[in-house]
């Protein structure tokens, strides 16, 4: 009876001591609590949370992705991203015992537009156009200096659109002009016209391309 009791008590420790040594393998001195690092092409700011036991580290394996360390706190850094793709970037935290990767995405610089909407033809009482438009990156909107006199814009970003304003030819000159928006990489350009049609009388040869 003694000999079983002491084998019982033998593979009890072995037990335990076993279990013990799992738990040690599962728990890590470093978790994330909470990340914030998903990004629109604009860029951008987040930041990472962790728990850990020690003072920790934590690089960036990409140029375009930054970060820094404050305390449990990773402050993670974007630049713009003006590619129509997205893209992808690592940061490695460390407390010196443990290690692990959290991954850091941004999308690629998306524009919607109508292209039925890119040209658009006025009379000598001038009016004005409204096209949708919105971007994902920044953008800018160049009307050329020939044509600032008589062509103006307003911009309705709640609404996504811009309205092409063209004041009256008070001397009735066929006139035009092509305003150029750029987001990231990409351009676009709206073609405005003024003129009438005893201005375009006669046989003309029209070609058109996308």
């Amino acid at each position: 009876m003694k000999k079983i009791t002491s084998i019982f008590a033998l593979l009890l420790c072995v037990f335990v001591f076993s279990c013990s040594n799992d738990d040690d393998k599962e728990t890590s001195s470093l978790q994330i609590v909470s990340s914030n690092v998903t990004f629109e092409s604009a860029g951008g700011t987040g930041t990472i949370k962790v728990n850990a036991i020690s003072e920790i580290t934590a690089t960036s394996n990409k140029d375009w992705c930054t970060v820094s360390v404050n305390g449990d706190i990773i402050n993670v850094s974007v630049i713009e991203n003006n590619d129509m793709s997205g893209r992808t970037a690592a940061v490695t935290i460390t407390d010196g015992e443990a290690s692990t990767l959290v991954p850091v995405s941004q999308g690629g610089c998306v524009i919607l537009y109508n292209k039925s909407e890119l040209g658009h033809a006025f009379t000598y009482a001038g009016g004005s156009a409204t096209v949708s438009f919105s971007t994902t990156a920044s953008y800018s909107i160049e009307v050329p200096a020939e044509a600032q006199s008589w062509l103006s814009y307003t911009l309705d970003e709640e609404n996504r659109t811009i309205t092409f304003n063209v004041a009256a030819s008070a001397d009735k000159t066929p006139r035009g002009a092509a305003v150029k928006v750029t987001a990231g990489k990409k351009t676009i350009y709206y073609h405005l016209v003024v003129y009438d049609l005893k201005d375009i009388a006669g046989t003309w040869s029209v070609s058109f391309v996308d």
